[in-house]
This record gives structure tokens, sequence and C-alpha cells, in this order.
């Protein structure tokens, strides 16, 4: 074996090799252990080695290079920061529009229930006119029947007319004699049967 193997540089070496390396051992499983409890968020290991003077300033500094942002990445946050206030902007536009849209909606549908109201008004109001239409044409209709009666009766002796009317319903006996003259009117009451004739003159007073 050579002899240099026993000499005493040689042993210093040889310890201060061996010390080396269980420093690095326990540097390392400290490491370890230091970075799992950082992992599992039991430990904040930047915190913790801020408050160590040498190391502190170490990672203050290196924060402070990472805090340092390139014109690219301070592009792309303005960019973000201006795509998301134009989302919400977007948003409060949406939520206006559609209160307005249900307005909208809300007034329409009033809007058409009035039409419809309005609709069949009108259709009643129209019912009402062609039945007073309706009803004047046959008035008309009936005056110039009595008219055309009425002189077909005055040509007649007052007994014969008597006799006819005593057997016509009232009301068309009382269309009959309003087209007569009073004269003829007051010779065929007479002629009628009593009873009859009072209730003519009866509703022809009334």
């Amino acid at each position: 074996m050579p002899k240099f193997l026993h000499s005493k540089p040689f042993r210093i070496l040889k310890k201060i090799l061996l010390i080396l390396f269980l420093l690095a051992l326990i540097f390392g499983f400290i490491a370890a252990v230091l970075w799992a409890l950082d992992f599992t968020g039991v430990l904040n290991v930047q915190k913790m080695g801020q408050k160590i003077p040498v190391v502190g300033k170490y990672i203050a500094d290196d924060n402070n290079k990472q805090s340092e942002k390139s014109p690219l990445q301070l592009e792309n946050e303005q960019l973000r920061m201006e795509n998301r206030q134009l989302k919400e902007q977007l948003d409060r536009q949406k939520r206006q529009l559609s209160g307005e849209i249900e307005d909208i909606k809300h007034k329409l549908a009033v809007a058409e229930e009035k039409n419809k109201k309005l609709a069949k008004d009108k259709q009643s109001l129209q019912n009402t006119v062609d039945s007073l239409q309706e009803w004047k044409s046959q008035q008309e209709g009936q005056t110039l029947s009595y008219e055309s009666l009425g002189r077909y009766y005055a040509e007649m002796k007052p007994d014969k007319a008597a006799q006819i009317m005593n057997n016509l319903p009232d009301d068309v006996t009382i269309g009959i004699l309003l087209n007569l003259e009073d004269e003829q009117v007051t010779a065929i009451l007479s002629a009628m049967d009593p009873k009859k004739a009072a209730s003519i003159v009866d509703q022809m007073r009334k």
C-alpha cells in the first residue's frame, strides 16, 4: 500500500471529504423535508427563508427579479383586463336588453288584449247596427204595407171594414186605422165589436 495513504495530510483530507459528504446528506435531507412541507402547504419555506439575513436577501432579490415582467407579459395582462372589462360591459348590455325585450313583450300582450276587446266591442256594435237596420227596414215595410191597406180599407164601407178588423190582430188593426182619416176611424170603431173597439182605442191612446 502506498505510504502517502497513511500520511497525515491524506488523513486530514479524508476527514474533510467525509464531513462534506455528511453535510451534503444533511442539507439534502433538510431540503427534501422543507420541500415536502412547502408542497403540502404545511410550511411556507419562501416566507420563512426571507427572515434569514443572507438567504432572505437572496430570496427577496430573486422575487424582485421574478416580479419584473416583460413588455409581452404586460401587454398580455392589459389585453386580458380589457377583455374582462369588455365581457362585463357586454353582460350588462345583455341584461339591459333582456329587460327591455320583456317590457316590450308585456306591452305587446297588453296591446293585443286591448285590440281583442276593441274588436269584440266593434262586432257587438256592428251587430246592434245590423239589428237596428233590419228593424228599420221592417218598420218601413210595415208602414208601406199599412199605407196600402189604409187606402184599401178607405174605399170600403165602415161596417164591412169593421167586420174584417174584428178578426185581425190589434197591432195590424191599429196600423191600418192610423192611415185613415179621423172620420173613417170613428165610423169603423163604431161598427166594430164593442170590446174590440174599446181595446183598440185604449192602445191607441198610449
